[in-house]
C-alpha cells in the first residue's frame, strides 16, 4: 500500500540534483553545415588565410563593381558581353579561400591590364595568393613602398579544411543574382542613366 500524501513518479525534493540532471546524448544531434552564401571579397589584413591549391579552384573572369564604399557589389559578366563594355569591367582572378575560422570566401584579385602591366600592389597580391596555397599567410599592405607584404604563419597549424563543393557550385553561392548576361540587366541599365 502507497502513502497517500507522495506519488511515485514524483521527486520529493523539486531541487534534488539527481531530479534534475540531463542527459547529453539527447543533444548529441549529427549535422552537416549548409551555405546559403559565399562571401566575395579581398583577405583582410587581419586574417590568415590559404588558397585552394587545385587548378580546378581558379578562374579569370570580367567582373562590374557597382555601389560605393562598404555597398559595393561585384558582378560577374559573361565574356561576350564584356568586350563590347570593356571600359565599364576589369579582369579578376577568382581564388578560394579559407581562414583560420573556416570560413570559406572567394578573393577577386585583380590583374593587371596591358595597358599598365606593372602594378606592384597587384603583382605582389598574385604573389601572395601562390604562396597561400602552400602556407597559412596574411596579406598586409604596406603603403609607403605601394605594394602588398607577406606575413608566414610560423607554427605548425592544421591543414585547411575546404568545402566539398565544385567550383561552379561555389559560384552560383557567391554570385547568386549577380551574373550579368545581356544589356537589360539593371547594373548596366544603371551605368547608361536609365534607372
Amino acid at each position: 500500500m502507497t502513502n497517500e500524501t507522495t506519488r511515485p513518479d514524483e521527486p520529493i525534493d523539486p531541487f534534488d540534483p539527481e531530479a534534475l540532471r540531463a542527459d547529453p546524448s539527447e543533444d548529441d544531434i549529427p549535422t552537416k553545415r549548409v551555405l546559403h552564401h559565399l562571401d566575395v571579397r579581398k583577405p583582410r589584413k587581419q586574417e590568415f588565410f590559404r588558397v585552394h591549391p587545385g587548378e580546378e579552384f581558379t578562374q579569370t573572369v570580367y567582373m562590374i563593381e557597382a555601389g560605393e564604399g562598404l555597398d559595393t557589389d561585384k558582378y560577374l559578366v559573361i565574356p561576350s558581353l564584356a568586350k563590347e563594355i570593356a571600359a565599364e569591367t576589369s579582369v579578376r582572378r577568382l581564388f578560394v579561400c579559407v581562414n583560420r575560422a573556416e570560413s570559406p570566401f572567394i578573393w577577386p584579385a585583380k590583374v593587371p591590364s596591358p595597358s599598365n602591366p606593372t602594378n606592384s600592389w597587384l603583382d605582389t597580391a598574385l604573389e601572395i595568393a601562390e604562396s597561400a596555397k602552400r602556407y597559412w599567410v596574411r596579406m598586409i599592405p604596406d603603403l609607403s613602398q605601394r605594394h602588398y607584404e607577406e606575413s608566414r604563419a610560423e607554427g605548425p597549424l592544421a591543414e585547411p579544411k575546404w568545402l566539398d563543393m565544385t567550383f561552379a557550385e561555389m559560384l552560383a553561392l557567391a554570385f547568386k543574382k549577380k551574373l550579368i548576361t545581356d544589356w537589360d540587366h539593371e547594373v548596366l541599365r544603371a551605368l547608361r542613366g536609365e534607372i
